[in-house]
């Protein structure tokens, strides 16, 4: 990751400002779409909210506890239990969506990574 991300900040550094612009732009629209495809949201069934099972897509789910400050959720169909980030590139991630999101902003505005890291308050 590390690579990947010193070769973008490296090539958006060579970007005149209309390309730079346009890559923003670019990115934003990735982002958004990712956002809506990648975020689950609670949908209201027999009055409550339920939590749609990322493995089956039951809406059959219930609260199960909480593991390291995270809601964890079990579906009553196939028995699996999730997070509202299973299935999504933030589930494995130190980073949370908001820290995410700010490292791109970063990266975009071709900002250095010690830079970007002493922002969120992670090493570089």
């Amino acid at each position: 990751m590390d690579d990947l991300l010193s070769e973008l900040v490296s090539k958006a550094g060579a970007m005149s400002d209309e390309e730079l612009s346009s890559l923003m732009r670019q990115l934003e629209v990735l982002k958004s779409g990712r956002e809506k495809q990648q975020e689950r949201h609670e949908v209201a069934v027999d009055g409550r909210l339920a939590m749609p099972c990322p493995h089956c897509g039951s809406v059959s789910t219930m609260k199960y506890g909480k593991y390291r400050g995270t809601a964890r959720y079990k579906c009553k169909d196939c028995g699996k239990t999730f997070t509202s980030t299973t299935g999504t590139m933030f589930y494995h991630s130190k980073l949370g969506v908001a820290e995410w999101k700010k490292l791109l902003e970063g990266m975009v505005l071709n900002r250095s990574n010690a830079d970007i890291a002493q922002d969120l308050q992670i090493s570089a």
